[in-house]
């Protein structure tokens, strides 16, 4: 679990841009809201903080150095000019000295390239605005009308997310071709197999993939199971298992010793590490 963060060094430098405490924050400036916003997001992980604590920070020196304007000034104008900023920077946003307080912090190691490393900015700016939003802070979030590049390419034929026939004939033969000579070998090849059953058959990102266990399969209302992921976001989803991976599973349970699908925190693959290894 995060840590909560304070205000950051900088904040403390910067010309103040107080507004009336009317919002649902409590906040009284921007470094409040700002640590507040931080403080929420980063519950979800380290690299989520990281991530949220850099782009907000870059955003808020730009705003205050080159714009003059705290975050209840910001229309969508200033965040397209941001946008364009970030693409074409100048040379001392490259170098370490942009913050108070924080000589040695090196704000930009290259441009910001147009589509999807842009898009990610965008959406980081999104949330920062729609937190404010919701808390009564700005009137608007002006994030909300950024065009993301990306999205059109990501929906093009660039980004191939399945398998043609002959890739799946490939991947059989290979799974057909697994050395099941000793227990140990015969045991790897039931876990390969179920490994790219459980990826492909629930989509499953790899974190979700080697973070949850049988504990997390559960009965529905339709003699079947259902897998309850907890995703990115640590938003929650309930998956269907159909018959080909409950049987599945049953089956590697039991060359483990165990019945059934369900219940005991069994993970879906466990690893056999190699004698020595």
């Amino acid at each position: 679990m995060s840590q909560p963060i304070h205000r950051s060094v900088f904040l403390n430098a910067l010309p103040a841009h107080h507004g009336v405490n009317d919002n649902m924050m409590g906040a009284g400036n921007d470094g409040e809201a700002m640590v507040l916003f931080l403080n929420k997001s980063g519950a979800r992980s380290e690299e989520t903080l990281r991530r949220y604590e850099r782009e907000i920070t870059r955003l808020t020196a730009f705003l205050y150095f080159e714009l003059g304007i705290g975050y209840k000034d910001v229309r969508l104008k200033h965040l397209q000019a941001y946008v364009s900023f970030i693409q074409n920077l100048p040379p001392r946003w490259l170098m370490p000295g942009i913050l108070p307080g924080q000589p040695e912090r090196i704000m930009f190691r290259s441009p910001i390239k147009p589509g999807k490393s842009t898009d990610q900015v965008i959406d980081v700016l999104s949330s920062f605005f729609s937190f404010l939003e919701k808390n009564r802070y700005t009137a608007g979030n002006p994030a909300a009308s950024l065009i993301r590049s990306g999205e059109k390419v990501a929906r093009g034929n660039t980004i191939i997310r399945y398998f043609y026939d002959n890739e799946w004939q490939f991947i059989k033969e290979c799974l057909t071709s697994l050395p099941i000579g000793t227990e140990r070998e015969r045991m790897e090849s039931a876990r390969t197999r179920l490994i790219l059953s459980l990826s492909y058959g629930l989509a499953l990102r790899e974190s979700e993939l080697t973070g949850h266990t049988c504990s997390d399969i559960h009965p529905d209302n339709d003699n079947g199971f259902y897998l309850s992921v907890l995703g990115k976001g640590r938003k929650r989803r309930q998956v269907p298992l159909n018959k080909v991976l409950q049987q599945q599973i049953i089956e590697y349970r039991g060359m483990n010793g165990f019945s059934a699908c369900t219940e005991t925190p069994f993970p879906w693959h466990q690893k056999h590490a190699k004698p020595g290894g």
